[in-house]
C-alpha cells in the first residue's frame, strides 16, 4: 500500500501543477479579452455622423464641400444661407387715421367700435414695434370715452400709454385739453409709483426680450428690467425658437420664466437669412445652434468670408459648442479653412486604437507577470528535505 501512495502522490501533483498552468493562463486571457473588447465593438459599430456644409454668402460651396468630404469622418452634404434684411410689418395707418377721424367729428360711439379692429389691438402692436400707432390708439381711444362720457374707460387707455412709456406727444396735440389734463394725471401717477423689478429668464437661455415694443429689453435672458407697474407686453425671441408673446400685470418685483417652442426648419432657415441681414455674425453661437436644428445635422461648418480672409468654424451638437475654427488668408481659398477646422474636430474625438492605449500595455504586461509568478509558484521543485535518524 505505501508502494501505491508514493506513486500515486507525484502523478497528483503533476495533474495539480497543470491545472493551475490552465487556470493562469485562462485569467489572462479573460483580462486581455475585457480591455480589447470595448475597443474593438466600439471602432466596428459606431456609424459616421451627419454633417452640412453651410456656404455663408456667396463664398464657393462646391470646393468647401470638397474639402470636407476629403477630411472625411461624416456623412457631409452641401447647403447655403444668404442674407436678407427682415421684412417690415405693416402698420395700421389706415386704422389709426379712421380712428383720428371720427374723433376729430365728434362721432364718439363710431370711434370707440373702430378700437375692436384686430389692427388697432394693443397687444399686436406693441409686439411689432409699432410704438406710435399704439400711442395714438391710446390717445385717440381714450379721447373718444371722454367725449361719450366714460370716464373710466377713458382713463384706463390713457393710463396704458403711460405705463408703457409710449411717445404720445403727436397725438395729444390732436386732442383737447381735457384729454390732455387726464392723461397727464395718469403719466404723473406711474412717474411716481414705485418701478417694479422683474427677472425674465427664458428656455433656452441666452434669449432677446423686448417689452412694450422695445422701449426696454435685454439682449440675453437671464436679465433684469426696471418696469412701471401695470401690464406690459414681453416678446421673447431666440434663434431656432418660436416667437412668444406675453402679456402681464406686473404690480410688484417678481420672476417670468418662459419656454420657447422650437420652430420648424423652414422657420429656422428664415431667421438666419434675417440674422446675417441684421449682420450677426455667422459663428455666433446661437446662429451655428440654429443652423444644426434648421439642417437637422449633428455636425455644421460654416464657410464664410470677414475682413479679407476665409473662415469656418465646426459646431458639434453633441457637445453644444462650437469645437473647432480657423482663419486662412485669401488666397488660400475655403477649402483650406474647412479642412482645417474638420481635421481639428476628428483628432479630438476619435479614439484611439485600443493597442496605442498605455494602459493595455500595462494590463498585458501585469497579467503576464501575475501568470508568471503562479506557475513558478507551482512548478518550481520543493526544497529538498533532510531527515535525520538516530539509531538506538
Amino acid at each position: 500500500m505505501d508502494t501505491d501512495n508514493t506513486e500515486r502522490y507525484p502523478r497528483l501533483q503533476s495533474m495539480s501543477q497543470i491545472t493551475t498552468i490552465r487556470f493562469a493562463a485562462l485569467t489572462m486571457t479573460v483580462v486581455l479579452a475585457a480591455i480589447m473588447l470595448p475597443g474593438v465593438v466600439h471602432a466596428d459599430d459606431e456609424p459616421e455622423p451627419r454633417g452640412v456644409v453651410v456656404t455663408v454668402g456667396e463664398g464657393d460651396g462646391a470646393v468647401a464641400l470638397e474639402a470636407a468630404r476629403e477630411a472625411g469622418g461624416a456623412v457631409w452634404r452641401p447647403a447655403a444661407i444668404t442674407a436678407v434684411a427682415p421684412p417690415p410689418v405693416p402698420g395700421p395707418d389706415a386704422a389709426v387715421e379712421a380712428l383720428r377721424g371720427f374723433y376729430l367729428d365728434a362721432d364718439f360711439l363710431r370711434c370707440l367700435s373702430q378700437l375692436s379692429d384686430r389692427t388697432l389691438d394693443r397687444t399686436a402692436l406693441l409686439s411689432n414695434g409699432h410704438l406710435d400707432a399704439a400711442a395714438a390708439v391710446g390717445i385717440y381711444g381714450g379721447a373718444c370715452a371722454l367725449g361719450a362720457a366714460d370716464t373710466d374707460l377713458a382713463a384706463s387707455l390713457l393710463r396704458e400709454v403711460a405705463v408703457a412709456e409710449l411717445p404720445a406727444t403727436a397725438a395729444l396735440e390732436v386732442v383737447s385739453p381735457d384729454v390732455q389734463r387726464v392723461a397727464e394725471e395718469e403719466r404723473r401717477a406711474i412717474a411716481e409709483a414705485d418701478r417694479v423689478t422683474v427677472r425674465v429668464t427664458s428656455q433656452p437661455a441666452g434669449a432677446a426680450v423686448a417689452v412694450d415694443g422695445g422701449g426696454r429689453r435685454c439682449a440675453a435672458t437671464p436679465c433684469e428690467l426696471s418696469l412701471t407697474p401695470g401690464e406690459h407686453v414681453f416678446v421673447v425671441e431666440a434663434l431656432g425658437f418660436a416667437r412668444r408673446t406675453e402679456r402681464r400685470d406686473m404690480r410688484e418685483d417678481a420672476s417670468l420664466e418662459l419656454a420657447l417652442d422650437p420652430a420648424p426648419s423652414d422657420v429656422v432657415t428664415n431667421q438666419l437669412a434675417h440674422a446675417l441681414g441684421r449682420e450677426v455674425p455667422p459663428d455666433d453661437a446661437l446662429f451655428v445652434r440654429a443652423a444644426s436644428r434648421a439642417f437637422g445635422a449633428r455636425l455644421v461648418v460654416l464657410s464664410f468670408e470677414r475682413g479679407g480672409r476665409h473662415h469656418a468654424a465646426l459646431y458639434d451638437r453633441a457637445s453644444g459648442h462650437i469645437v473647432a475654427e480657423a482663419s486662412v488668408a485669401d488666397d488660400e481659398g475655403p477649402e483650406v479653412a474647412v479642412g482645417s477646422v474638420v481635421n481639428e474636430w476628428r483628432g479630438q474625438t476619435e479614439s484611439t486604437p485600443f493597442y496605442q492605449h498605455p494602459l493595455f500595455w500595462i494590463a498585458t504586461v501585469g497579467a503576464a507577470i501575475a501568470a508568471g509568478v503562479i506557475v513558478f509558484l507551482v512548478v518550481a521543485p520543493p526544497d529538498p528535505r533532510h531527515d535525520i535518524v538516530f539509531g538506538n
